[in-house]
């Protein structure tokens, strides 16, 4: 049975944050993409089934709002004034607060449920997107030498051929094993405990990251959507030595996180069920291969432990795009290695310096080492004594500019 064929300019695949993200950056500027997504996504009010929070740096918020993305959301975040950084085996402390810096706050969290079924509205509907949704892309073909040929999506009866071919398919992505993309991988044998906590003071806008030798607890400011109780966001760590703590029931569950908590916010009222996530790093040896390109965590998937996963894939976003104006403005092929060579170039400093800076916090602050709790416990020091260092570190971690240490 012969195949049918279509062609499209851009193929996106993955709705995820990162993809429903890149999808509109492209639509905002009248860029036409067919998005391809193994959910359903064209009804409104899909029910999702992410109970976690994301956190958005404040060069995130910049670039949402140069895209009028932004006023989707502004309601419904809490921002964070103040992170509050505590070593808990050497009783030291950090405290990053947003008046160090004119810049305004320094993040913000948002419910994932939320924010993506404001993005899928917006998605469904542009007139510059064309969502082809609960679909499974079985293979993409690329041919490495010959860049006159197009790119192939299979999906069902159907062949797509198409110029370029964006992935944001998640950091097992499929994608990469269709074009033969080699990647690096560690699995970090940590498990995320995440889930929400309803308690009984006022967190401020005050984010908590809290270290222990068995792994981070984080513990996130959620906007006040109730008047009889203040809700965070937790992000345990812990070595999965210790056990799968999703097998306990709720009151043991409870029991072990209070030990840590250690009545952060007074009396802890109710804990939402915990959902485990394995934790791991990975990221792609190419970011691009002929006319496939990499976004998100299809690139790169960080270690949670400073919240920059989702930042850096919007950074991803914003700058893809800007090669691809770019290319179209000069008449250029949209998969031309030159428009893709030049995203890749852009990315790759911004890219390793988080891939390794949040591998490093890791290993540094998860063990019990003697030696480098000397190097924790005078590392915080320094940075609280050095305004010029806290405010690169600041800066860095709000998405604004590289660490710069000359003011």
């Amino acid at each position: 049975m012969k195949k049918e064929n279509e062609h499209y300019d851009i193929v996106l695949i993955g709705a995820g944050l990162v993809g429903l993200m890149m999808a509109l950056f492209l639509a905002k500027n009248k860029i036409k993409v067919t998005l391809i997504e193994k959910n359903k996504l064209k009804e409104n009010n899909v029910q999702l089934k992410d109970e976690r929070t994301t956190a958005i740096s404040q060069g995130t918020k910049r670039i949402l709002m140069k895209f009028n993305l932004w006023g989707l959301i502004k309601k419904h975040v809490q921002p964070i004034e103040k992170i509050e950084v505590i070593d808990n085996s050497m009783h030291k402390s950090l405290t990053f607060d947003s008046k160090i810096l004119d810049e305004g706050d320094l993040g913000f969290i948002v419910e994932n449920n939320l924010f993506k079924n404001f993005l899928i509205k917006e998605v469904n509907k542009s007139n510059y997107i064309n969502l082809i949704d609960e679909t499974i892309v079985r293979d993409i073909k690329i041919d490495d030498l010959d860049l006159d040929e197009k790119a192939q999506v299979w999906i069902g009866s159907k062949i797509i051929t198409s110029n370029l071919i964006i992935s944001a398919d998640g950091r097992f992505s499929f994608s990469r094993n269709f074009v033969n993309i080699k990647s690096y991988n560690h699995f970090y044998k940590q498990n995320a405990y995440v889930f929400i906590m309803q308690h009984e003071k006022d967190h401020r806008g005050i984010a908590l990251e809290k270290f222990f030798p068995e792994g981070p607890l984080a513990i996130l400011p959620m906007k006040k959507e109730n008047r009889y109780f203040f809700q965070s966001s937790v992000v345990w760590t812990l070595d999965e030595s210790l056990g799968d703590l999703s097998k306990l029931t709720k009151k043991e569950f409870k029991r072990e996180f209070l030990v840590r908590y250690d009545n952060h916010l007074g009396k802890v009222l109710a804990l939402t069920t915990p959902k485990t996530y394995p934790l791991s790093l990975t990221y792609a040896y190419e970011n691009f291969k002929n006319r496939i390109v990499f976004i998100g965590e299809s690139s790169q998937g960080i270690h949670p432990i400073a919240g920059q996963g989702f930042n850096l894939g919007v950074r991803d976003c914003d700058v893809l795009l800007d090669s691809l104006i770019l290319g179209i403005k000069s008449g250029m092929d949209l998969g031309s290695p030159e428009i893709l060579s030049e995203y890749s170039s852009k990315r790759m400093i911004d890219k390793r310096l988080f891939i390794t800076s949040t591998h490093l916090l890791n290993n540094l602050f998860s063990n019990r080492n003697t030696t480098l709790s000397f190097f924790r416990s005078n590392g915080l020091r320094l940075v609280d004594n050095l305004p010029l260092l806290k405010k690169g570190f600041m800066n860095l971690a709000m998405g604004l500019k590289n660490l710069n240490l000359n003011g």
